[in-house]
């Protein structure tokens, strides 16, 4: 079926932003007996009062015109040709709206205004082939991106699963093969038999020598781990102090014999600015102590408690009658901070230089509330990662630039969920509820949970006050920085409703202070 073009009828044309002399050379070789034309500067105000008052049919837009009238005049729903004078690329003209591009001669836009009454949309041919480049340029640049986030899609893999200190498998990883090889044992009437090993004192060499002594006991131990066990069994560290041990095909008696190779290895170590050091195994088997991945570590763990709290440096089998222990407790998997950092940056550079901002903040407001340094660690992870969510947000929502929809809004309410979601289990639990909760408002009003007050966690209290304040005092495309003291009477404005009345007046005070005095702000 052929296809059918529907006619444009232009009476009324508005030549906009062209020098006076080329406008009135334009217009009288644009009009004729049924087409009349109109002339303006390229004032917005002008242009919109010039488009009503003159029920114009079409606009030309000099070069100098396209950036800043074509978004109006395509959201206004008014066509327009842009013509090029070398110095506005192709791509430019296309990405505001033009329905046709031409050159800046009257001929050139005669023959334009011709082919759009006939055909819809036209580009002058000679303009091809920059269109090619333009879009071979963006194809290159998106094989580039798809490259880039492959790679950190790799390495988010090999972090999740590698234990960035020790090399061995993380606990992540742990509880994925146990799982396997607990299924397999148990089909085919097999054992297998987990070890816990814990490091006996490591706070204490951490308190008295250093976190860098510390680190070095914990990379000879999984050294030691990892070459005294066999190329079948699996050795992971599943915690700050904890490793954890799964041997295939190994019944409880043989997993003992590993253990005490492991701790008679370790007995031998002697750690540069430390000396010796020793550990506590925990061991148990399945089927013979559990028929579960969430119980065989169980077992193990009860036993780990006997072995460290009763002997110290020994190796325990888990006994039925040891019950009610608590199981011993596992950091987070280490590295995927800095990945989620790298990937936020791929997707908007300028998510990451305002959550760099908003880390700053943070702290200096967090500092002046008295936080502790640990807790002040996860403030700043929490702010890093505020806006992880975005990562899943289409480019037509996250940089437009017109009035949002009802459902562009849905999409960014569900954004905070989307970051928990993706930092669950990955980072310390305060820093998760802090994304969740850093856009729910004091009133309540916020979003998504619409939580208010106190139920607000401080975290995300302390982050919504810098994020507002970081956003205030950053030039964006569509609006430029706010001076410090207006910015500060806007905090101030919105206590008690928008904010937590307490972080206000933190902030407040250590930012009057001015950027030199305790606080370096990112931007």
């Amino acid at each position: 079926m052929p296809m059918v073009w529907l006619r444009m009828k232009i009476h009324s044309l508005l030549l906009i932003g062209f020098n006076p002399s080329a406008a009135a050379a334009f217009s009288d070789y644009l009009s004729d007996s049924t087409r009349t034309v109109s002339l303006v500067d390229a004032s917005v105000g002008v242009v919109g009062d010039a488009v009503v008052e003159h029920n114009i049919d079409l606009a030309v837009l000099a070069a100098d015109a396209i950036a800043t009238i074509g978004p109006g005049l395509s959201q206004a729903g008014v066509p327009f040709l842009a013509c090029l004078d070398g110095a506005v690329g192709v791509g430019e003209a296309i990405s505001v709206g033009a329905m046709g591009i031409t050159s800046e001669t009257a001929e050139d836009i005669d023959i334009a205004i011709g082919a759009v009454q006939r055909a819809g949309n036209y580009i002058d041919p000679r303009l091809a082939g920059g269109i090619f480049s333009e879009l071979v340029r963006l194809h290159r640049r998106d094989a580039q991106r798809t490259k880039e986030v492959e790679e950190l899609v790799e390495q988010l893999h090999d972090v999740a699963a590698t234990d960035y200190l020790t090399g061995l498998h993380s606990r992540g990883y742990f509880f994925d093969r146990l799982t396997v090889e607990l299924d397999r044992a148990l089909r085919h009437g097999r054992p297998v038999s987990v070890l816990i090993v814990d490091i006996d004192g490591l706070n204490d060499i951490n308190g008295r020598r250093g976190r860098d002594a510390g680190d070095r006991v914990i990379r000879d131990i999984g050294i030691v781990i990892g070459d005294v066990v066999r190329s079948v069994d699996i050795a992971c560290r599943t915690g700050g102090d904890e490793f954890a041990v799964i041997l295939p095909e190994t019944s409880p008696d043989g997993a003992f014999l590993v253990a005490e190779r492991i701790r008679e290895s370790v007995r031998g170590l002697v750690v540069g600015g430390v000396g010796s050091v020793t550990v506590s195994v925990g061991i148990a088997g399945a089927p013979s102590h559990a028929s579960t991945t969430d119980d065989l570590v169980d077992a193990a763990d009860r036993a780990l408690f006997v072995a460290r709290s009763t002997l110290g440096g020994s190796a325990w089998v888990v006994d039925s009658g040891v019950a009610g222990i608590e199981t011993a407790s596992r950091r987070t998997r280490a590295g995927i901070v800095d990945v989620l950092v790298r990937v936020i940056r791929l997707r908007d550079p300028q998510l990451a230089i305002r959550a760099e901002r908003t880390e700053a903040v943070a702290i200096a407001i967090g500092t002046r509330l008295g936080l502790s340094t640990g807790r002040l660690e996860h403030l700043a992870v929490a702010a890093l990662l505020s806006d992880v969510g975005k990562i899943g947000l289409p480019d037509s929502i996250l940089y437009k630039t017109s009035p949002l929809t009802d459902e562009d809004w849905s999409a960014i309410h569900d954004f905070p969920k989307r970051g928990f979601e993706l930092l669950g289990g990955f980072v310390h639990p305060d820093v998760a509820e802090a994304v969740l909760s850093t856009h729910e408002r004091w009133d309540g009003t916020g979003y998504p949970r619409k939580i208010s007050g106190d139920a607000i966690p401080e975290f995300s209290r302390i982050l919504h006050v810098a994020d507002a304040y970081s956003a205030m005092t950053t030039d964006r495309p569509y609006q430029a920085s706010v001076p410090l003291a207006e910015s500060l009477a806007e905090l101030r404005h919105c206590s008690g409703a928008q904010f937590d009345p307490r972080v206000v007046a933190a902030a407040v005070e250590e930012l009057a202070l001015g950027d030199d005095h305790a606080i370096t702000i990112a931007g």
